[in-house]
């Protein structure tokens, strides 16, 4: 039986609804429903009344409530103990995009090793395919990554964050403090970007855009590197197109600044991933719990 599963169902059960439970455990709503019905189905049971004003526990679901938040009190006391008092123990091997280790894996990373002197992990960097594939030949333990909602029966899903993805440049750039700004516009300014070569779904976004528009955007330079990316921008040369996980900080700064481009405006969700049935060790269940509080 699936503790995410559980604890789904738990909080499902305390909000009533499947959207808000959604929003609360920071998940789609197709997520939670696939999760519930993955749970009805290895029960063999109906736990929730779907009904068009809402929802509510069937006498089944009632009955295993009780069961249900004495399962994960009891997986979470189990979880302490073998933790040693908060010791990180085991391997862990994680894949992901180059963006995602270099903006957002490192102060976990860095607390990963301050608590588990007796642990270690090894980050793998690459584009989706090649994550996906490695994780299923078991030379990866998680993936974590940026793309649209996908599921995958034999995969389980961790957790999920709808992401921006925003056109930056400096304060003086001549775009730059403008209510709206069109995808013409932008195409006429010299841009950096993201390899349009890789499989990074935000930039066939952008290109689609451009095509469909016959635009041709003025890029002086393409590169898998996010850092460099920002750096250039900061430096003054161009605009670029990046994920806001990726330029927040610059943002926040003022030193850069976000262009409203209505025309274009993908919303993608960053997501972690394992092989459903694997065994979870103490550091592979550490990670993603980590990855929701950030």
């Amino acid at each position: 039986m699936n503790i995410t599963h559980i604890k789904t169902f738990l909080k499902v059960a305390e909000c009533a609804n499947f959207r808000k439970a959604a929003e609360a455990l920071q998940y789609t709503q197709p997520t939670v429903t696939l999760q519930i019905q993955a749970l009805e189905k290895e029960l063999n049971t109906v736990l929730f009344n779907r009904m068009p004003k809402g929802i509510a526990l069937t006498d089944q679901g009632e009955q295993f409530l009780p069961y249900a938040r004495k399962i994960v009190q009891d997986w979470e006391a189990a979880a302490d103990v073998l933790s040693c008092s908060g010791q990180i123990s085991g391997h862990i091997n994680i894949g992901c995009p180059d963006s995602i280790a270099l903006f957002l894996l490192p102060d976990i990373v860095k607390d990963f090793c301050r608590l588990g002197s007796n642990a270690s992990v090894k980050i793998r960097t690459g584009e989706l395919p090649a994550l996906i594939q490695e994780m299923e030949e078991n030379a990866l333990d998680i993936i974590y990554i940026i793309n649209r909602p996908f599921h995958f029966a034999k995969w389980q899903k961790h957790y999920e964050k709808q992401e921006h993805i925003v056109f930056v440049c400096r304060p003086d750039h001549p775009l730059a403090g403008q209510e709206e700004v069109t995808l013409r516009e932008i195409a006429g300014h010299k841009m950096v970007l993201a390899d349009s070569g890789s499989t990074t779904s935000y930039i066939h976004e952008l290109h689609q855009a451009f095509d469909a528009q016959g635009l041709v955007p003025d890029c002086m330079l393409e590169i898998s590197n996010t850092a460099i990316l920002k750096s250039m921008v900061l430096d003054g040369i161009g605009l670029t197109f990046l994920p806001y996980f990726v330029v927040r900080q610059e943002v926040e700064a003022g030193q850069l600044t976000i262009l409203p481009v209505r025309e274009l405006c993908p919303e993608l969700w960053l997501q972690v991933f394992s092989v459903r049935g694997k065994w979870i060790s103490p550091a592979m269940e550490w990670f993603p719990e980590e990855i929701k509080k950030r």
